[in-house]
């Protein structure tokens, strides 16, 4: 089309193949920095990114130093900085490196772990083609919409089936939408804050909570007749993963109490599986001392998610 043609014309005429690159220099602080850029080795091709997600915890911890963003590193020692942040974007192919023969200038792409660059180079197994009926906007939300849909997965979903989201964050807003689609009844989203409530309900939840209210573990209760039958937790904070594990329908198995919960966050111990102590409110049970069991995703056949699968045990 002419808009692609004047999109590489421009890049290639005007920006002397020169990249702005969004990048955390020091804690608490982003610079615009232009830097060259390189031509695309093989096996990749170079974009220019139209659109680029924002995942607002992940980048927020980058930016103020947490020393446990990487998913498949133990925590670091100290925070180390510079940092370059983003992984779900989109754009048009400009240039195509030795040995890519799918893909060609003016091409329409999405990209799986990117950076908030002006022009990257991708390696092609992290560059997926969009139709013509999808839109930049859209295709940037592919790969971050991957890890809500392995949750979804993960938690073995039937029609039918209750289900809560803890963190209405674009994780959870992601999540929702899923298990609508999915078939899941009721979905209770759950925030602190009323706007991201209200969106929750525009997109599919059929009622949104907020979890200080002196109310709230009742009130889900009663929506979901004992409990919820899968939980979703992408907050980070611990408190949220102990009230999820409370408040979801958990069922005897060999002789073991389970929930169906999956939990986003970074492996910070470095381990595919560990475990925790808490008191939880177990039915027949009562509340006693249980042992959480987590085990990490790529322990589960799918590899790269922030997630874990969780096993309550009476010990």
């Amino acid at each position: 089309s002419q808009r692609k043609q004047r999109v590489i014309k421009l890049v290639k005429e005007e920006l002397h193949m020169r990249s702005r690159n969004i990048v955390f220099v020091e804690p608490n602080v982003a610079k615009l920095v232009e830097e060259n850029i390189e031509l695309p080795k093989e096996n990749e091709v170079q974009v220019k990114l139209l659109c680029s997600t924002i995942s607002s915890g992940t980048e927020r911890a980058n930016l103020m130093g947490s020393k446990t963003v990487a998913w498949n590193q133990p925590e670091a020692k100290e925070a180390e900085f510079p940092r370059r942040v983003g992984y779900s974007s989109s754009g048009i192919i400009i240039k195509v490196g030795k040995g890519v023969v799918d893909y060609k200038e003016g091409d329409r792409v999405a990209l799986s772990w990117s950076k908030h660059s002006e022009i990257i180079n991708m390696n092609i197994k992290n560059v997926h083609k969009l139709d013509e009926d999808i839109s930049f906007s859209d295709g940037a939300m592919a790969h971050i919409a991957t890890f809500p849909l392995a949750a979804v997965r993960k938690c073995h979903l039937e029609v039918g089936e209750s289900a809560i989201v803890m963190g209405m964050g674009i994780l959870g807003m992601i999540a929702v939408q899923l298990l609508k689609v999915s078939g899941a009844t009721p979905i209770i989203a759950v925030d602190p804050d009323e706007k991201k409530r209200e969106k929750a309900l525009l997109i599919g939840a059929d009622y949104a909570l907020d979890p200080y209210a002196n109310d709230f573990v009742q009130r889900v209760k009663q929506i979901t007749n004992s409990g919820a039958k899968v939980g979703i937790e992408v907050t980070g904070v611990g408190a949220a993963l102990d009230g999820i594990l409370d408040l979801n329908n958990t069922s005897i198995e060999n002789g073991t109490y389970t929930c169906r919960v999956v939990v986003y966050a970074n492996n910070e111990s470095g381990k595919n599986v560990f475990t925790y102590s808490r008191d939880a409110r177990i039915p027949m049970w009562g509340v006693r001392k249980t042992e959480i069991n987590l085990a990490y995703g790529a322990e589960n056949e799918i590899e790269d998610i922030y997630f874990a699968t969780c096993k309550v045990r009476g010990v």
